[in-house]
C-alpha cells in the first residue's frame, strides 16, 4: 500500500509540474496577444483613475466649477440660483403632502 501511495504522489507531483509549466507558457501566449490591446487598456485605466478621483474629489470639483461659473456668467449663475432657490422653496412646502402620501400608498400596497 506504501508504494501504492508513492506512486500516486509521484504522478500527482508530475501532473502537477505539467500544469505549471502549460500555464506559463499560457500567460505568456496571453501576455503577447494582449500586446496589440496595451494602448486601448492604458487609455481605459486612465479614464478608470480620472473617475476614481471625481468620486473622491466630487465636492470640491461642484464647487471650483460653481465659482468658475459665476465669475465668467454672472447674470446666468444669479438667475439658476433664483430657480433653485424656488424649486427648494416649493419642494419644502410640498414635502409633508408628498411624504404622507407615499406613506399611505404604502400602507394600502402592504395590505
Amino acid at each position: 500500500m506504501k508504494g501504492f501511495l508513492n506512486r500516486h504522489e509521484a504522478a500527482l507531483a508530475a501532473r502537477r509540474q505539467a500544469l505549471v509549466r502549460a500555464s506559463a507558457v499560457h500567460r505568456e501566449v496571453l501576455q503577447v496577444q494582449l500586446q496589440r490591446y496595451a494602448p486601448v487598456l492604458a487609455a481605459a485605466n486612465t479614464v478608470m483613475a480620472g473617475a476614481a478621483w471625481l468620486r473622491r474629489h466630487g465636492p470640491l470639483v461642484a464647487a471650483g466649477t460653481g465659482v468658475g461659473l459665476l465669475l465668467v456668467r454672472p447674470r446666468r449663475m444669479l438667475r439658476l440660483g433664483m430657480r433653485a432657490w424656488s424649486l427648494w422653496g416649493v419642494y419644502r412646502a410640498w414635502q409633508g403632502r408628498v411624504e404622507a402620501a407615499i406613506a399611505q400608498f404604502q400602507e394600502r400596497s402592504s395590505r
